[in-house]
């Protein structure tokens, strides 16, 4: 998964410093298609929280969701 703040180019991809505005979120599955969506830089940001709490061992949500339905 890459996750780019779109207009602008990070010097850390994993680590945007614009927590406004939109991404644009890139997943390659494993049959090879890609697939790309605009993410709000909150749900960004919010994944972001997630994934370093639960590397941390947090016993939060095994889940995170980025887009609302």
């Amino acid at each position: 998964m890459n996750v780019t703040p779109k207009g602008t180019t990070p010097a850390n991809p994993t680590q945007p410093t614009d927590n406004t505005g939109n991404a644009i979120l890139t997943v390659t599955m494993t049959n090879g298609n890609v697939k790309s969506y605009i993410v709000p830089m909150t749900k960004v940001n919010d994944f972001i929280s997630w994934y370093d709490n639960r590397v941390s061992g947090s016993t939060g949500k095994a889940y995170c969701t980025l887009l609302e339905s």
